[in-house]
């Protein structure tokens, strides 16, 4: 934009001096062109009033303006950004290290649950166990009372 703008003034002030060496050439009427030294004809006289007029209607200072503006926001708006860079790497920076942390704290999650699951697990079977062995100490009590009530009875027998 910065060298559109210098191409577009450089146009504007070739388009501006050309205007005033022409007005300059037909407001002294001069006999011999001040640039190349030609003798100037009443035919050049006209061309010269011509293209006055199409270099008066022809200025771009308003479009120069609006696009030094144009720039100067721009400017202003890229200043801008390099400020606040530093502090949206730092935004980056820390959402990934959020992210990271996130990934890091479902995995932990994840093994308390499978380590709960198997807690659980060994519960039912500690209960499985815990009833099997009632269950057989209880048959143990009544195979000691049958072997007592026998050699009780075997020592009634002689």
């Amino acid at each position: 934009m910065r060298s559109g703008l210098e191409k577009l003034s450089s146009e504007e002030s070739f388009r501006v001096s050309l205007l005033n060496v022409l007005q300059y050439i037909l407001s002294n009427h001069e006999e011999r062109c001040p640039v190349c030294n030609r003798p100037l004809s009443e035919e050049d006289y006209e061309n010269i009033k011509r293209r006055i007029e199409e270099l008066s209607r022809g200025g771009r200072s308003d479009e120069i303006e609006e696009m030094r503006n144009k720039l100067n926001e721009l400017e202003k708006a890229l200043t801008n950004m390099e400020t606040l860079l530093p502090i949206v790497n730092d935004y980056e920076t820390t959402v990934e290290r959020a992210r990271d942390v996130r990934s890091r704290f479902e995995a932990v999650i994840s093994k308390l649950e499978t380590i709960e699951k198997t807690i659980r697990d060994i519960d039912r079977r500690i209960q499985v166990l815990t009833r099997f062995i009632d269950e057989f100490r209880a048959e143990i009590d009544d195979v000691d009372k049958a072997i007592s009530y026998l050699r009780s009875i075997g020592n009634l027998i002689p």
